[in-house]
């Protein structure tokens, strides 16, 4: 599936988005995006998109392949907000479960950033569990982000299992998580 993106709230295209819940962090609902193994392929089909952007709770995806063609300034998988740069909206992007996925030939290859701090209270970005991941051919696999707003929000409580790391520049870069197992 060669995806052109359509226009974010900031300067990313999305390919494919599992929007937030417009801040409902009570629904136990998600979306889940399951292709048929690495034939089933997600590809960027422009430069500086997100192809897939998961920015609700208790959403995943499994099976299937993101391929960020070589393009400039793709992410494959982004867990942030619709938003990247917004500093006024309480978003989680929680609980996210993603088994059998492959990411290659991206800038970034999963990107993880929590949203903003909002009068006080925390966005959330936690307990995520990332099973048989393949990550392959990026300029950097996996980056943790802070908040825009730096208020110190940092993904958490997160795991990763069986995954793979191949032919990077940068394996993962935590600029800003705790609780992290690999």
């Amino acid at each position: 599936y060669l995806l052109d993106g359509v226009a974010g709230s900031d300067t990313y295209k999305n390919g494919v988005l599992l929007p937030d819940t417009n801040g409902d962090f009570s629904t136990g609902k998600g979306i889940r995006l399951v292709g048929e193994g690495v034939d089933t392929v997600l590809k960027a089909g422009s430069a500086n998109m997100i192809v897939v952007r998961h920015s609700r709770l208790y959403s995943g995806g499994e099976s299937y392949r993101i391929d960020g063609a070589g393009l400039s300034n793709v992410i494959g998988l982004a867990l942030a907000p619709e938003s990247l740069t917004q500093t006024t909206e309480l978003v989680s992007q929680s609980f996210a479960v993603y088994r059998g996925v492959t990411v290659e030939n991206c800038t970034e290859g999963m990107l993880l950033q929590p949203g903003p701090t909002v009068t006080g209270s925390d966005s959330g970005a936690f307990y995520h569990r990332f099973y048989n991941m393949d990550f392959n051919l990026n300029t950097r696999h996996v980056w943790m982000k802070p908040d825009v707003t730096a208020a110190n929000n940092r993904t958490t409580r997160t795991s990763f299992y069986g995954c793979t790391f191949l032919r990077g520049n940068t394996g993962v870069q935590i600029d800003a998580g705790t609780e992290i197992d690999f």
